[in-house]
């Protein structure tokens, strides 16, 4: 139908014999050594009604790619209303996608000139008013389970994914994700209601495989190891973009336990625990960390001028501190950045 609104009334089939001919046939071939990931079927059935169109039911059936979907689309009101569930078990992506666009290697990245540092970091960013119609014109209410998911090198475990948005206020709260032995955990929330917008962030990291993840991320070299926890609680408020960065506040928190190290001088770090709080533009943000160097415990406490200041491209407060048991070091005056870096 075209009318009131664009939809389908009638039912979806896709049969795909061979993906990997399918993939030749397209100009993109699967690598020599990626077995043909075989046939891949997708069915769907939809209903349209006036301003409501409804996926009653969507089926994704291939090796290792089962999932299902149902969902709908309510147009008839002032608000507009989403609603769709996705469910899965292990969705190997990896084994239906041609290998990756060749992109610039590190090496010819670091030829290329670094551009010049502005003196306001959020030059950039836009003045205007942010739109909040949409979030206060439609609701949501998104649901996604899958039982793991392999994709772009990496592995994850059960995903458990929610996202509400309602009355202006959007929220996606991330129920857990298993990730290399860890799991991650978290929410982040868009109030819109009213004329500014608010941006609320929690996020928890608990036991994950450092080493596993970084080999994912390199495909296969790991110069590290180890397993790491942490939190991070981010919030701000603004009408605009500008006004919502120079706003955002942030605490950190990270323990990286069993550190292995490939670097040798490095080889020596065995546990680092960090605390960072960014308490705004207009206060002092500091740096804590206990480690374990050579088996002795060293602490560091760093203290800055609050950001705004650093930001000014003049010298700023520093004071720095190092103490083990076997030497307590301190650094008490400026840091400045120009005309060059120095104390």
């Amino acid at each position: 139908q075209r009318q009131p609104v664009p939809g389908l009334d009638g039912r979806f089939d896709l049969d795909v014999g061979s993906v990997g001919k399918l993939a030749a046939w397209l100009g993109r071939p699967l690598p020599e050594a990626q077995p043909d990931p075989g046939p891949l079927k997708v069915e769907a059935m939809l209903a349209g009604d006036g301003q409501i169109v409804t996926l009653q039911e969507a089926k994704i059936t291939g090796r290792d790619l089962q999932a299902t979907a149902k969902g709908s689309y309510d147009g008839s009101g002032e608000v507009k209303k989403i609603a769709l569930t996705v469910d899965s078990g292990v969705l190997d992506i990896d084994r239906y996608l041609p290998p990756p666009v060749e992109t610039e290697t590190p090496a010819q990245v670091e030829k290329k000139a670094i551009p010049a540092r502005p003196e306001d970091p959020f030059a950039g960013l836009s003045d205007e008013p942010f739109d909040l119609a949409g979030l206060k014109g439609t609701e949501a209410d998104i649901k996604v389970t899958l039982g793991g998911l392999k994709a772009a090198g990496f592995e994850l475990g059960r995903v458990d994914l929610a996202t509400l948005l309602q009355g202006g206020v959007l929220t996606t709260e991330l129920r857990s994700l298993a990730l290399y032995g860890g799991t991650v955990k978290g929410q982040a929330k868009l109030d819109g209601a009213g004329t500014a917008l608010a941006a609320d962030v929690a996020m928890q990291v608990d036991k994950v495989d450092v080493g596993a993840l970084v080999k994912a991320a390199t495909k296969g070299k790991a110069p590290a190891k180890g397993i790491a926890s942490g939190s991070l609680e981010a919030s701000g408020r603004g009408a605009s973009p500008r006004a919502l960065a120079e706003s955002l506040k942030a605490h950190l928190k990270a323990d990286l336990g069993g550190i292995e190290v490939a670097n040798k001088q490095a080889a020596a770090l065995t546990e680092l625990k960090l605390e960072a709080d960014l308490p705004g533009l207009e206060a002092a943000p500091s740096l804590k960390a206990d480690l374990i160097y050579n088996q002795e415990p060293v602490t560091l406490d760093l203290a800055l001028a609050p950001v705004r200041e650093m930001l000014s491209g003049g010298p700023f407060p520093l004071t720095a501190k190092v103490a083990s048991a076997l030497v307590t070091a301190v650094y008490e005056g400026k840091l400045r950045r120009q005309p060059v870096p120095g104390l």
